[in-house]
């Protein structure tokens, strides 16, 4: 089978990794696989060096028009049985080619909830007709679709994401980031995602301060990615009194190790249609916290901490709650979060449903 993968981009975000886990799978099942971006940086790649990568450089309004013409000749020239697009922009580029071109199978996969976006509704909405069937990663996504007619609730359905568990698991001691590793008997908080509105880390900045109030200074939180509020997230921890306590680390790519190294994971977030993430630091085996926003409460069952969106007070109480866990609790915790993601949440399972899919 031929399959075209269309993303809106290849950065570090949860949408990012699962088409290149999608595509590597494709390719040991045999398929042939090309990915098109739609913008630069390339930052999240395949394995598979036998995948082409292909970077239509969409940088405004102008290059966004040229890209349907020139998606529409690589199209043509692959003449693909499916095209899967993924995320708004690479699913409204991909209906409007199929208006140009013969597309025999367009699979449309939204990774979030709309988010109140009236113009995204209504873009979703009127070229909602031009594919087979759209796609989201949580069930509370596909229910906020059709809540706000973005989707034909008839021709929306939830495809849970899926991980890599081989690459995803408790690592042993001796990979561990050196700078980090004991990091003097201090209680090691992790968090992951990119320094947006989405991930509200004033949320968790502000539980922290409850947090360290009662506990003491004697904790590290760790935030792993980038984004356009950096600046206003270092002088508000500093605000708060927490320049000692967090440590902006940028993009990395030893995430497995340091979803290994940390004592609790903890992902604030706003809203999510998945939160991946937290699925990576299950089979991870860290103690987890997430809020209950998108599919997160779905991912974390009973094996983890959930809270309510926008609420320190009951984040920092969290916070405690993981703390006091005996050491059976917890390594029953663990063992049974990442027996957990295994049964349900498998890159494995994902690939296969999307295969079916590809083929009715």
């Amino acid at each position: 089978m031929k399959i075209l993968l269309v993303i809106t981009g290849l950065g570090m975000g949860g949408a990012e990794k699962i088409v290149s886990s999608l595509a590597d799978d494709y390719k040991k099942k045999h398929n042939s696989v090309t990915i098109v971006s739609l913008t630069s940086p390339i930052l999240v790649v395949p394995k598979s060096q036998e995948i082409d990568i292909i970077n239509l450089n969409i940088r405004g309004v102008v290059s966004f028009i040229k890209a349907i013409f020139t998606l529409k000749k690589i199209i043509k020239k692959i003449r693909p049985d499916v095209v899967h697009s993924h995320m708004f922009h690479a699913i409204i580029i991909s209906r409007i080619c199929r208006l140009l071109v013969k597309i025999p199978k367009l699979i449309s996969s939204a990774h979030n909830t709309v988010d109140g976006s009236l113009i995204r509704s209504m873009l979703y909405r009127v070229t909602d007709f031009l594919s087979e069937v759209t796609t989201n990663v949580s069930q509370d996504a596909v229910n906020s679709f059709i809540k706000s007619h973005a989707a034909n609730k008839n021709k929306i359905i939830c495809i849970d994401n899926g991980i890599d568990i081989t690459k995803f698991k408790k690592l042993d001691k001796s990979v561990f980031p050196s700078e980090f590793y004991n990091a003097n008997n201090k209680l090691i908080i992790l968090s992951i995602g990119s320094l947006t509105k989405q991930k509200d880390y004033p949320n968790l900045f502000n539980a922290l301060a409850l947090f360290k109030q009662e506990y003491g200074s004697n904790f590290i939180q760790l935030i792993v990615g980038s984004g356009p509020l950096e600046q206003s997230l270092i002088q508000l921890s500093t605000q708060l009194g927490l320049q000692e306590n967090i440590i902006f680390l940028g993009l990395r790519h030893d995430i497995p190790e340091l979803l290994s190294l940390c004592d609790l994971f903890i992902l604030p977030s706003a809203w999510e249609g998945f939160g991946l993430v937290i699925a990576e630091a299950m089979a991870c085996e860290a103690i987890v916290i997430g809020t209950d926003c998108g599919g997160v409460k779905d991912v974390v069952g009973q094996y983890g901490f959930i809270v309510p969106p926008h609420d320190p007070n009951l984040l920092k109480s969290a916070i405690f709650s993981s703390l006091n866990l005996s050491p059976e609790e917890k390594n029953s915790m663990q063992k049974n979060a990442r027996l957990h993601i295994i049964h349900k949440y498998s890159l494995t399972r994902m690939a296969n449903e999307y295969l079916e899919l590809y083929q009715k």
